[in-house]
């Protein structure tokens, strides 16, 4: 990421950056190769010289979550989705064969529009430039003018960060230690039940739901095996407002070939059949779980049995 927003900056060096964001250019370089993560205010310093959001800074790390070896990575997607569908505006999508995601009002909907307007503006200018009969002069500015509306998209994608009223959204997706109690509770288990069932302290258990320790992954997956759900289940992304959200999407859309598209009223994020998609690597489809998640949310609001909804989020495996 630090690359291609140093690029976006007119060619910027490593050098250049640690001058303008007072980041030792070693760390720089550290973060490109991705040997270290940045701290919190170390991507304030680089987010603030380069224009770009802290929230691009955090949701970059999904690829890290994704890709860890043993994990199912549409279910760790589906728990992103479930998460921040809780505690924003997002919902499932499924009409005349199109499935996806969609902005359900509020803050997530009307970025999704305004992302969707950049994409389409983007799409319309490269268009453009395929055109026969053009001049050499006029072919030459209208790739000119797709390789500003190229930028423009990037820009936003790395840098939006439209404010939010923090009282429209009391919540937030929940912390590892959070979910931990949660399903402990909802199992019937103490937390000395649990402590024995996973082979950790009575202590031990108590501190991962207060937020005082995090579990390793091994750790992790002995609890998740405990309480019987997907380790993906006990997954953490940080989010904390529903801008951080939007970046989560939009890094899950660059992952999995998504884009967002304005079908009647709706902007709904979807598989993409473009030109653009020859000779980009494999990726699962995440259209089963779309699918998965509209007709268990159809039974949700037809039975308005919201344990029984929560219990297929949490035990959510393609």
């Amino acid at each position: 990421m630090l690359k291609a927003l140093r690029e976006l900056n007119g060619g910027m060096t490593q050098d250049e950056l640690a001058q303008e964001s007072g980041v030792d250019v070693g760390l720089i370089q550290n973060y490109e190769q991705a040997k270290s993560l940045a701290r919190e205010e170390t991507v304030e310093k680089l987010a603030g010289a380069l224009g770009a959001s802290e929230a691009a800074f955090l949701a970059v790390q999904l690829r890290d979550r994704l890709f860890e070896e043993g994990t199912d990575e549409v279910a760790v997607v589906a728990q992103l989705l479930f998460q921040i569908a809780g505690a924003y505006d997002l919902a499932p999508y499924f009409e005349g064969g199109m499935l996806g995601v969609r902005g359900d009002g509020g803050y997530i909907e009307y970025a999704m529009a305004e992302w969707a307007d950049a994409r389409d503006e983007m799409g319309d200018a490269v268009l453009a430039t395929c055109e026969d009969g053009l001049s050499e002069e006029e072919r030459a500015k209208r790739e000119a003018a797709a390789d500003r509306s190229t930028e423009a998209l990037k820009r936003f994608e790395l840098g939006y960060d439209a404010p939010f009223d923090e009282g429209d959204y009391p919540n937030r997706p929940p912390r590892l230690g959070e979910t931990v109690k949660r399903l402990r509770k909802a199992a019937g288990m103490t937390q000395g039940q649990l402590a024995k069932k996973s082979g950790a302290s009575v202590f031990t258990v108590r501190a991962y739901e207060q937020g005082k320790r995090a579990p390793n992954e091994e750790q992790r997956a002995v609890i998740a095996k405990a309480l019987g759900v997907p380790v993906e289940t006990l997954t953490d992304f940080g989010i904390s407002n529903p801008n951080e959200a939007f970046h989560f999407l939009m890094e899950a859309a660059h992952i999995y070939y998504l884009a967002p598209r304005r079908i009647g009223d709706a902007i709904v994020l979807c598989t993409r059949n473009d030109m653009y998609m020859e000779g980009l690597p494999k990726r699962p489809s995440l259209d089963k779980l779309f699918g998965d998640w509209f007709y268990a949310r159809v039974d949700f609001q037809e039975t308005g049995d919201s344990d029984a909804y929560q219990y297929w989020q949490d035990h959510y495996e393609e």
